[in-house]
């Protein structure tokens, strides 16, 4: 079986991330303002290297996962058993069901799509059903 990995956008539970995002935006800042460009060039280049590295890194976390689900309190992206996941704003979903192994999620303008939930634990389902409870 499969866990689901969940990853809430919300910089006050995820310390570290945003502790990164905050160092990310200094060095782009400082790079703008040419401060480094005085005493070394090769400050400037490694430091800018290392700030688009490092955002980088923190936006491409939804690839490193075949099971990924990302949402915040507008809405939610779910990716599963696939490369690419679907976007959903709470206010568009009219409602969602769970039938045979598969997640459906309906939208108001008429729009359907079924997630396969084959192969994964029952404890990331829950999860998965109570975000989507608690938001639409």
């Amino acid at each position: 079986m499969k866990k689901i990995r969940f990853d809430q956008l919300n910089f006050k539970s995820n310390k570290a991330q945003f502790f990164l995002m905050i160092l990310a935006g200094i060095l782009i800042f400082l790079n703008f303002l040419e401060i480094f460009n005085n005493s070394d060039p090769r400050i400037e280049k490694y430091s800018n290297a290392i700030a688009y590295f490092i955002l980088m890194v923190i936006f491409s976390k939804m690839f490193w996962f075949k099971n990924y689900v990302q949402w915040n309190r507008k809405g939610i992206m779910i990716k599963l058993n696939n490369s690419w996941g679907k976007n959903y704003k709470f206010e568009e979903i009219s409602n969602f069901n769970l039938q045979n192994n598969e997640l459906i999620i309906s939208k108001f303008n008429g729009q359907i799509n079924a997630f396969n939930l084959q192969n994964i634990e029952p404890e990331s389902i829950n999860k998965l059903i109570n975000i989507l409870k608690a938001n639409t």
